[in-house]
C-alpha cells in the first residue's frame, strides 16, 4: 500500500523546494509506474503562506484569440486563385512535351497551385502540328492552344509553344487567337482572354429609343392595362423620352449614383426602400411597396343634369311654339334676346331633365347598349335561378362580351376620325383622350385690399356703351348655345 502524506506546513522565512517523486506501490491492482510517470505534489494551502503562493485561482478567459489570415503573396494568391487581377502563369521549357503528360497530369492532379494556375505556358513542345490537340489534354478543365514550328523556320525539328488555359478562370468560348507566325527567328503564339464579364459602353440615346418604341407598341395593343417599368438603367432617365412617366427610386443603390429606377404612368404608385444587397454584392436591393390608390378613392364623384330628348317632348315643345304670338319690334336685337330667352325656358319647363353620375374611374367606351345588355344578363341570371334553366343567362352573357368588344371598335375609330380631320380642335381632342389630360383647376388668388382698388380703378374706366355692347354679345352667345341644344324641328318653327 502506499504511505499516507502528511500535509506539510511552511513557516514564514523558511526556505522550500518542491521536487516530484515516484512512490512504490504494493499489492493486488497496484499500477507499477514507469520512468517517465511523475506525480504532482498534493498540498493543503495556509493562511501563513506568502502572498505569492496563495494566490487566487481564477477561472481561464473562454473567449478565443481573434486571429488573422495568413500573409504573403502565395497565401494571397490561394484565396484569390480565379479571380486575381493578374493571371497566375507557369512557365517551362518541356523539350518535348509529350513525354512529360504523365507527370505534368500528376502534378496538376496532387498539386494545388498546379491545379489553380490560371496559364500553362510551355515552350519547346517539340510536337508535331498532325498531333491533335486533346491527345496532349492535360485535365478535362484545361484548354489546349499551340503552335508547332512550321516549313517556314526553316528548321525540321525542335521548337513550338504551347499553352493551356484553366477553363475555371477563363472559358474555352472567351479565348480568341489572334496571331499565329512562324519564322527563322521568331515563334509566336497571340491570345486574347475575356475572364470576367466586362459590359461594353452602350449608346444611351440608342436604348431610349428602342425602350420608347416597344412602350408605345405595348400601350397601343394593350390601351387598358398599367404597366410598371423596372430595371437598371445606370445613366439613362427614362423621363426624357417619355416625360408622362413617374421615377419612384430616390435614394442612391450603389455608391452615390441611383443606377435601379422605377417607372410608371401614376405618381407615388410605389414607395421605395433600400435593403441590404445579396452576398457580396454592391448594389443594394430595392423594395417597392405600392402606394397608389384607385381614382375612385380619390377623385369625387361628378354629376351633372343632361336634357332628355325624346319623340313625345320635342312634340310638346313644337305645341308650345306654336302657340306662342310673336310680336316683332324694330329693335331687332331686343327681339332675339327675348326669343331666346323664351326658348330658353320653355325648354326648361318641356324637356324633362335626368341626373347622370359619372365615376371617376368610368372607361370612355362605356355607352348605353352595355349598360342595357348588362341589365339584361342580370334579369337572364335571376330568371335561371329561378326557373332551373341557364340558358338564356349564357346567351346573354355572349352578347354582353360581343357588346363590348363592337363598342372598344366604335371608339377607337373615334379617336381615328378626330386625327383625321383637318380642324385643329378635333385634333387636340383626339390628343386629350389618348392621354387622358385634364387642364389644372385654376383657384381663386387671395389678394389684399390695396390689389383690389387698385384693380377696380383700372377696369372701371370702360365706357358704359362698351359694357352694354359686351352684355349683348354675350347674351347672344348663350341664345345661340340654347338654339344649338334644341330639336331642328322647332328650330324651323321658330324661323317661321
Amino acid at each position: 500500500m502506499a504511505a499516507a502524506r502528511k500535509p506539510v506546513s511552511i513557516k514564514e522565512g523558511t526556505p522550500y523546494n518542491f521536487l516530484p517523486h515516484r512512490h512504490s506501490t504494493q499489492g493486488q491492482g497496484a499500477m507499477p509506474l514507469s520512468a517517465s510517470t511523475h506525480l504532482k505534489p498534493s498540498l493543503t494551502p495556509d493562511p501563513r503562506w506568502p502572498t505569492e503562493i496563495l494566490r487566487e485561482n481564477k477561472a481561464r478567459n473562454t473567449r478565443k484569440r481573434p486571429r488573422g489570415k495568413p500573409a504573403g503573396v502565395r497565401n494571397r494568391l490561394r484565396a484569390r486563385a480565379h479571380r486575381a487581377s493578374l493571371p497566375s502563369i507557369l512557365l517551362a521549357n518541356v523539350q518535348f512535351l509529350d513525354n512529360k503528360l504523365d507527370d505534368l497530369q500528376a502534378k496538376i492532379k496532387f498539386q494545388r497551385d498546379i491545379w489553380d494556375y490560371n496559364l500553362l505556358c510551355f515552350t519547346e513542345s517539340w510536337m508535331n502540328p498532325a498531333v491533335p490537340s486533346h491527345a496532349i489534354q492535360s485535365a478535362e478543365f484545361f484548354s489546349v492552344h499551340r503552335m508547332g514550328r512550321t516549313a517556314d523556320s526553316g528548321k525540321s525539328r525542335g521548337g513550338g509553344v504551347c499553352v493551356m488555359v484553366n477553363n475555371s478562370w477563363c472559358n474555352n468560348a472567351n479565348v480568341v487567337t489572334l496571331t499565329r507566325s512562324c519564322s527563322p527567328n521568331l515563334e509566336l503564339l497571340t491570345l486574347k482572354f475575356h475572364p470576367f464579364y466586362l459590359p461594353q459602353a452602350s449608346n444611351t440615346d440608342t436604348a431610349l429609343c428602342e425602350l420608347h418604341e416597344a412602350l408605345t407598341q405595348f400601350q397601343a395593343q394593350h390601351r387598358d392595362a398599367a404597366f410598371s417599368m423596372v430595371g437598371d438603367f445606370n445613366s439613362a432617365n427614362l423621363k426624357c423620352t417619355v416625360p408622362n412617366l413617374y421615377q419612384h427610386v430616390t435614394f442612391p443603390t450603389k455608391g452615390n449614383r441611383t443606377l435601379g429606377h422605377c417607372y410608371a404612368p401614376y405618381k407615388d404608385s410605389y414607395k421605395a426602400l433600400a435593403h441590404p444587397p445579396f452576398g457580396k454584392l454592391d448594389h443594394a436591393a430595392i423594395f417597392l411597396i405600392p402606394k397608389y390608390k384607385q381614382r375612385l378613392k380619390w377623385e369625387a364623384l361628378v354629376q351633372r343634369e343632361v336634357a332628355r330628348w325624346t319623340d313625345q317632348s320635342s312634340a310638346a315643345l313644337q305645341d308650345a311654339l306654336d302657340d306662342t304670338d310673336w310680336d316683332s319690334t324694330d329693335d331687332v336685337s331686343k327681339f332675339m334676346e327675348a326669343v331666346i330667352g323664351f326658348i330658353g325656358k320653355l325648354v326648361d319647363n318641356t324637356i324633362p331633365r335626368a341626373t347622370i353620375k359619372k365615376f371617376p374611374n368610368q372607361k370612355p367606351w362605356v355607352e348605353k347598349t352595355i349598360h342595357e345588355a348588362l341589365n339584361s344578363g342580370t334579369a337572364a341570371y335571376n330568371g335561371g335561378i329561378i326557373s332551373g334553366n341557364m340558358d338564356e343567362y349564357k346567351s346573354a352573357a355572349y352578347r354582353v362580351r360581343r357588346v363590348v368588344r363592337e363598342a372598344k371598335r366604335r371608339y377607337g375609330r373615334k379617336l381615328e376620325t378626330q386625327f383625321q380631320q383637318s380642324g385643329s380642335r378635333s385634333l387636340w381632342q383626339g390628343l386629350q383622350m389618348i392621354t387622358d389630360y385634364r387642364s389644372p383647376s385654376s383657384g381663386l388668388m387671395s389678394a389684399d385690399e390695396i390689389l383690389a382698388k387698385g384693380l377696380n380703378t383700372v377696369f372701371a374706366r370702360i365706357e358704359a356703351t362698351s359694357s352694354s355692347a359686351n352684355a349683348n354679345s354675350a347674351n347672344a352667345n348663350s341664345a345661340n348655345g340654347a338654339i344649338g341644344t334644341a330639336d331642328s324641328t322647332c328650330a324651323e318653327r321658330t324661323i317661321e
